[in-house]
């Protein structure tokens, strides 16, 4: 790590505090401190590795409950009519992070043969059907068109999406929405990115006029896609996880040192607030300017609803944990299925808004009290610092496959399932897991007979 971005950082935040005198109690201020520091170191080793899923936590922490804790402290702000939090339950917080912190890193550190195990059986596809491609592609394209009416408002912007459930409109109920939304909505872009993974890493096997095919077909998947799955008509969290793929494959934006932290961070005070402008679309009223005030708003309420958590003693027993797990059985058949973590506290709270977050960190200290924060952040620090490990070892040997592809689409996902909640970001996870590895089994099976080898 470049030394000098190293020994900045403290004395640069450490002005700050000195300047705004902020906050009042010196062992929050430490704490906070910590939490910025350890975070922000987090982030910025292993240059080499310019973008890792490991480091997406760390960004998040430094983000989330390093700098946002402390702009609402000079803010004065809370989120969702709670009140005022006691200063001593934000310093339990921020211990309990700085545990979480050490925590995840030790268990990045874990090597386990396991996973290379379970990559390793993931299926590959050698040939490519060209003609079965086009044909999934158009049938995905015209379904989507049909469940937005052929509304090009409705799919492009995201501002009208109730229409899904108006009474006038009876297309989809609701479970089928979020079937749709999690599993067939990404499918333009997943079978993009599939796609381009034959064209970028096997182009120079195929003759010149397989290669005009395959550039021709590139731009029309492309353009295709975008319409389809446009940035401005899908949740944040979703353009993040489907877009960011295309960032790493497309440009080199990626490809130095420190340029995935800028960019992220930079994302989370322009880019996020600009498609935050879509959810209630109106071309008339429509601002293309960015305020910061944005930092001031409920997005970033992680770190309250983690200590509001732990004022007010919300503990489930693991039961928030296996409703999560088991999201996938429908209310009618579990009657007493836990609602999200995040709208179980707001009902605890008396919130006047129930669609909140509830980050992972505080999910393990929600289901199993103290030892959770750190069995949560070690279990996830061992499956992502393996995850990482696999990754950039195949991409140091050159041996690309399927699997690069689809850790690219987990940078978007994990940032989702930090922020929480636990419930409907894992939901997501697993539907667009589901949903990319159905279209590799499906293109795999088929490629029997191919029109191009790749």
């Amino acid at each position: 790590m470049n030394i000098y971005l190293f020994l900045s950082f403290p004395v640069v935040a450490v002005c700050i505090y000195k300047l705004t005198i902020v906050p009042d109690s010196s062992l929050y201020f430490t704490t906070n401190l910590l939490i910025l520091l350890f975070s922000y170191i987090g982030m910025m080793v292993e240059p080499n590795k310019n973008f890792t899923l490991s480091k997406i936590v760390f960004i998040f922490m430094f983000f989330f409950f390093g700098f946002v804790p402390l702009n609402d402290e000079l803010n004065g702000n809370l989120y969702w009519g709670g009140g005022e939090i006691d200063v001593f339950y934000k310093i339990v917080t921020n211990f309990l992070i700085l545990i979480g912190i050490i925590a995840f890193f030790v268990g990045s550190k874990v090597k386990l043969n396991f996973f290379n195990r379970i990559i390793s059986s993931l299926p590959n596809i050698r040939n490519i059907n060209i003609l079965f491609f086009i044909l999934l592609f158009s049938i995905i394209f015209f379904l989507i068109l049909f469940v937005y009416d052929f509304d090009l408002l409705k799919l492009l912007f995201r501002g009208t999406d109730g229409y899904l459930f108006d009474e006038s409109y009876t297309k989809l109920s609701q479970v089928d929405h979020l079937l749709f939304d999690n599993f067939i909505r990404p499918m333009p872009i997943l079978l993009l990115i599939i796609f381009l993974f034959f064209h970028q890493n096997n182009k120079q096997a195929c003759s010149y006029c397989e290669r005009l095919i395959l550039d021709i077909l590139l731009t029309v998947f492309f353009t295709a896609a975008i319409f389809l799955v446009s940035p401005t008509s899908i949740p944040r969290f979703q353009a993040a996880t489907l877009y960011i793929p295309l960032i790493i494959i497309f440009t080199n934006l990626w490809d130095r040192p420190y340029s995935m932290q800028l960019t992220l961070l930079g994302g989370l005070l322009f880019v996020m607030p600009f498609l935050d402008k879509f959810r209630e679309f109106n071309y008339e009223s429509f601002e293309w300017s960015i305020n910061l005030k944005f930092l001031n708003h409920g997005h970033f309420d992680a770190y309250q609803n983690f200590a509001r958590a732990i004022e007010l003693d919300f503990f489930s027993g693991g039961s928030q944990l296996l409703g999560s797990l088991l999201f996938f059985i429908p209310r009618s058949f579990w009657e007493g299925k836990p609602i999200g973590s995040g709208h179980a506290l707001a009902d605890l709270a008396g919130y006047k808004f129930s669609n909140i977050s509830m980050p992972f960190i505080a999910e393990g200290y929600i289901n199993f009290g103290f030892i959770g924060v750190p069995l949560f952040m070690f279990l996830l620090g061992l499956i992502l610092g393996n995850l990482d490990r696999i990754a950039w070892g195949m991409k140091k040997k050159h041996t690309y496959n399927l699997f690069i592809y689809f850790y690219y689409l987990l940078f978007g996902m994990i940032f989702f399932m930090m922020r929480g909640d636990l419930m409907s970001s894992f939901a997501y996870t697993v539907g667009l897991t589901c949903s990319f590895w159905f279209l590799v089994f499906l293109l795999k099976y088929t490629g029997k007979g191919y029109i191009i080898r790749v």
